[in-house]
Formats: structure tokens, sequence, C-alpha cells
């Protein structure tokens, strides 16, 4: 029984490692005002993990940045949730 617990922690630190990753990704992006590249990041880091909050968070920064309400709207309602 530990053992299947160790393996499920350790699949789960290792898809919070890849989001973490893909959103740091994402925010260097964003930077450079490469919004839909980053836009690619965030939806990786939160196919990854996807209680990301801070993903949902830039996604929808950058959905407002380009006048895509929806993007905008759908993760501010995840967050609110």
């Amino acid at each position: 029984m530990f053992r299947e617990t160790t393996c499920w922690s350790a699949i789960a630190e290792a898809d919070t490692k890849a989001a973490n990753a893909a959103n740091t990704r994402g925010y260097a992006l964003h930077k450079k005002k490469k919004y839909a590249e980053a836009a690619v990041e965030y939806r990786k880091a939160i196919a990854e993990d996807p209680s990301h909050l801070l993903a949902h968070y830039n996604l929808a920064c950058i959905g407002s940045l380009t006048k895509d309400d929806a993007t905008a709207k759908e993760n501010l309602r995840w967050i609110a949730d």
C-alpha cells in the first residue's frame, strides 16, 4: 500500500512541477508581450494541473490584454469558484 501511495505522490509532484515550469515559461513570454505563445504555455500548465491558480489568473490576463473576453471570463469564473 505504501508503494502505491508513493507512486501517486510522485505523479502528483511531477504534474505540479511540469505545470509550474509551463507557467514560468508562459510568464517569460507574457513579459515580452508574446501573448499568443504565453497563452499556449499557460494552457499547458492548466492541462498538467487543472487547479493551478496562477496559470488560470495569467491566462485571464492574457485574455483581457488580447480582448479575448471568453478566455478572460472563463478563467476568472474558475478563480471565483
